[in-house]
């Protein structure tokens, strides 16, 4: 895996396969130290060249949506524990 690009550490990648391609999102950190997550449609050809494009042309994934997606998850989670207990 790409270990640095255009000055930021690429802490890591995590990739989803769909039917027209592969999304990634991507942790880097500049050179400050400051991280942000990137998230976007690669272009399957490798790892380091959809790396790349995310890097360049992908949005920003915002810690808030995150923990939104996780609480909507866990709730329903809850949801379920909540139904077999009573």
């Amino acid at each position: 895996m790409l270990k640095k690009y255009k000055g930021n550490k690429i802490v890591d990648s995590q990739w989803f396969s769909t039917s027209r391609g592969m999304i990634g999102i991507v942790i880097i950190e500049n050179p400050d130290g400051k991280r942000k997550a990137l998230i976007g449609h690669g272009q399957a050809i490798d790892a380091d060249t959809d790396i790349k494009i995310i890097h360049d042309w992908g949005a920003k994934l915002r810690l808030s949506t995150v923990e939104n997606l996780v609480k909507l998850l866990s709730e329903n989670k809850e949801d379920k524990k909540k139904k077999r207990t009573t």
